[in-house]
């Protein structure tokens, strides 16, 4: 796994030969991003949680695809996101020209709140709790037209009773659940 003096020591000599002179560099706590790149700030960022669960070449790749951003938004005189422009940049650095979550490659920072469908017994990891009832997109699409159904909740982990959730029956008795009514994960 990388570690902070190997990741300052790869954008020291990263800006350096991208000419990111008048850049700066900083770690972040995100759990759901890997990188960031704030060109109206001059700032890459990158998740420290993250480069503790990786590799130095999974780091460079995504310090490589925020210097692309960097470069084309420079040169664009506006935010690019992930267009051509963007594209053309990445390959020229060497980076994949995608965006780094999407090559599947990396390790991501698991959630520690852990939910289970009451039905297939599916979990989902979140960072936080959930504020609204959501149920498991796999079931509802299987059994219910893709539409939301409570038989396929996602409950806590450690409460898998449907009773347990708060204000259920009321929603229910109320006729606020229709066919989209909830949210599914």
């Amino acid at each position: 796994m990388a570690t902070e003096k190997e990741v300052l020591s790869l954008v020291a000599q990263l800006f350096r030969e991208n000419n990111l002179t008048d850049w700066q560099f900083t770690f972040n706590g995100a759990k759901k991003r890997l990188g960031y790149c704030n060109s109206q700030k001059k700032i890459i960022s990158v998740s420290f949680p993250y480069i503790q669960l990786n590799t130095l070449e999974q780091v460079e790749e995504t310090l490589l695809h925020e210097i692309a951003h960097a470069k084309a938004n420079e040169e664009a005189g506006y935010l690019v996101g992930h267009d051509e422009r963007w594209k053309k940049w990445a390959i020229k650095l060497g980076a994949k020209p995608s965006r780094c979550a999407e090559q599947g490659t990396y390790v991501s920072v698991p959630g520690k709140v852990v939910y289970e469908c009451k039905n297939c017994k599916r979990e989902v990891r979140r960072h936080r709790k959930l504020r609204n009832i959501y149920a498991c997109t796999p079931c509802c699409k299987v059994h219910n037209d893709g539409k939301f159904h409570l038989d396929y909740l996602l409950v806590l982990k450690n409460d898998k009773t449907v009773n347990n959730l708060p204000a259920l029956s009321s929603l229910r008795d109320n006729n606020l659940f229709n066919d989209s009514g909830g949210k599914q994960e």
